[in-house]
C-alpha cells in the first residue's frame, strides 16, 4: 500500500499585474509540481514584497503550519527572504525552494 504524501504548504510571490486568471493557474501548476515531487500541498499563499502588508498572509500560513502539523514549506525562489523567515519563527520546517521555471513547465 502507498504511504501517503507528506503535506506541504506554498509561499508564492504575488504578481499584482496578472489576472486572477492567470494567478489561479499559476497555484495549479505549482500544486501539480508538488504532486510530482510526492507532496500534498495544502494551501498555496502569496507574499508581496512588503513585509507590512504581508502580516496577515504570514498569520495564516503559521496557523495552518501549526493547525495541520505541516512539515514543509515549498517556496518559489522569488518569495522575500524575510516572509519565509518569519514563517518559519518557533517551526521546524523543511523549505523546498523552487525556481519558477521548473514550474512553468508543468501543464
Amino acid at each position: 500500500m502507498a504511504r501517503p504524501a507528506p503535506l506541504a504548504v506554498g509561499l508564492v510571490r504575488a504578481a499584482p499585474r496578472k489576472t486572477m486568471q492567470e494567478r489561479f493557474r499559476g497555484k495549479v501548476r505549482f500544486g501539480a509540481w508538488a504532486l510530482k515531487e510526492g507532496y500534498a500541498l495544502v494551501e498555496t499563499f502569496e507574499v508581496s514584497s512588503a513585509p507590512a502588508q504581508d502580516a496577515k498572509t504570514i498569520g495564516a500560513v503559521r496557523d495552518l503550519v501549526d493547525r495541520c502539523s505541516i512539515p514543509t514549506l515549498i517556496v518559489m525562489d522569488d518569495v522575500p527572504e524575510q516572509a519565509v523567515d518569519r514563517v518559519r519563527v518557533g517551526h521546524e520546517l523543511r523549505v523546498l525552494t523552487v525556481a519558477p521555471e521548473l514550474v512553468e513547465t508543468q501543464r
